[in-house]
């Protein structure tokens, strides 16, 4: 909710409906969505899946809007420039992420959760990162707030239906790219995409352990 009153202004009321209730509007205004990923698609004959679709320009008049502060926040120097996020969800763990973290740790990086920061305070972390590492998970949606010179490593588990392209069409559409760490998937009872994996240490790209 943070984030839509920063972005409404003190200026205008903020009306929550509860589920199932309608509102009559005589004017209506409708903002452009950033991304449009269609997870279950209506029409069951199309196939592959949907890998998302994202507008450089909704993001550039977001990242450009006064709420965000991207350019007071560019010269936070208090912020960490590497940074890796730790997942705490009961899905699509790295089963080994102990010493994954350990290992990041070891090079320099910061160990943070982003959860449990401000939305405020996620946009200064990740607009004065340098490097990010982490696994596939919403706190990576954050990484449009990076300069175009941030090294991202993500990591993801094989499977034919995980959706490559998703993090990687996101970052192109502010100008990044992503690098992927691929892992192998771990026997337990949440299968598929959203199975735990573990990752081999040493599979790290050295691109993004020795940045400076």
């Amino acid at each position: 909710m943070e984030s839509l009153f920063l972005a409404a202004g003190p200026e205008r009321e903020i009306i929550v409906l509860p589920v199932g209730r309608a509102l009559h509007c005589d004017e209506l205004y409708i903002a452009s969505v950033t991304g449009y990923v269609p997870f279950e698609r209506r029409n069951n004959s199309l196939s592959g899946h949907s890998h998302g679709v994202f507008s450089p320009l909704a993001f550039n008049a977001l990242l450009g809007h006064p709420m965000l502060g991207l350019k007071q926040n560019a010269k936070d120097s208090h912020w960490p420039k590497k940074i890796f996020l730790r997942r705490n969800s009961e899905i699509r763990n790295v089963v080994n992420a102990t010493e994954l973290e350990r290992m990041f740790f070891s090079h320099g990086y910061s160990v943070v959760e982003p959860e449990r920061m401000t939305f405020s305070q996620q946009v200064k972390l990740f607009s004065n990162a340098r490097a990010i590492a982490g696994s596939s998970g919403a706190a990576l949606a954050n990484i449009i707030f990076c300069p175009p010179i941030t090294k991202i490593c993500i990591f993801i588990s094989k499977d034919q239906e995980t959706s490559y392209w998703y993090w990687q069409n996101m970052a192109c559409a502010t100008g990044k790219t992503v690098t992927y760490v691929l892992g192998e998937k771990n026997k337990s009872k949440m299968g598929g995409i959203h199975a735990s994996f573990s990752i081999d240490l040493n599979s790290l790209p050295s691109s993004i352990l020795g940045v400076e």
